[in-house]
């Protein structure tokens, strides 16, 4: 399992955006999972879309106690499509879709910032990508006042 907390640097000012897409690219080549620390991780710009076979996985506990992992967003998307977590279904590897998902953790929308998806999944592209076999456990997806998310959870395809 990829620990998140390995792949965010200091100087990315609390931005956990960069982190998680370095964790998505060392978790890519074999399908491994990332674990989120507990506390609120606050991201500033849309992480890239991941492959087929990456669980993230959160530590469960009340993420308004900041005992939990609480997902941060804090940007405007104009794309009521495009997804914060988004699994495209591809894989090096050669698979067609094995395999991800999302648990024990709350994806919460704040600082005014609306749009776009919490969740997205891309059930068949061109080349016949899908993310199968994926799994949604103990998630929350909130927003504050202000704050809205255009779609909750979207399956494309």
């Amino acid at each position: 399992m990829i620990d998140l907390v390995q792949y965010h640097d200091p100087s990315d000012n609390h931005d956990w955006t960069l982190a998680f897409d370095r964790a998505v690219s060392a978790a890519t080549p074999k399908g491994e999972s990332i674990r989120f620390p507990a506390g609120w991780l606050t991201f500033k710009s849309r992480p890239k879309p991941m492959g087929c076979g990456i669980t993230l996985v959160g530590e469960s506990g009340i993420t308004s106690a900041k005992l939990g992992t609480c997902c941060v967003v804090e940007y405007q998307e104009n794309d009521p499509e495009a997804g914060f977590f988004t699994w495209d279904g591809s894989d090096p590897r050669g698979y067609k879709g094995t395999g991800g998902g999302i648990c024990y953790m709350s994806l919460y929308r704040i600082g005014g910032a609306s749009g776009g998806t919490s969740i997205k999944l891309v059930c068949v592209d061109d080349a016949r990508h899908r993310a199968g076999w994926w799994s949604l456990s103990n998630v929350a997806v909130l927003a504050e006042d202000g704050s809205a998310w255009d779609k909750v959870f979207l399956a494309d395809g």
